[in-house]
């Protein structure tokens, strides 16, 4: 899940944080901030994948019994969904 995050933190100049199968990223205010959290996790939704962003934090806290597949296909989603947004205008 970290290395998953990892691709996904990097791009959005992001701090990615973890706690066992918590991982979190937040987006800079240069970045879009809470804004491009509400866009990356609204994209994600359309992808399936739900989450819920808090500020400019997206987190991923799966089932402890989530197999490896599952954690890959999360990360891979919320990837796409951060490669697919961009930051709102005017930032």
């Amino acid at each position: 899940l970290a290395d998953g995050m990892r691709r996904v933190a990097s791009p959005l100049g992001a701090p990615l944080r973890t706690v066992g199968l918590v991982a979190a990223i937040e987006i800079p205010e240069a970045r879009g901030g809470a804004a491009r959290a509400r866009a990356v996790v609204a994209r994600a939704c359309e992808l399936g994948l739900f989450l819920r962003p808090l500020g400019a934090v997206v987190y991923l806290w799966p089932p402890l019994n989530a197999p490896e597949r599952v954690l890959r296909d999360m990360a891979s989603r919320l990837e796409r969904a951060a490669e697919e947004t961009e930051a709102p205008r005017g930032r």
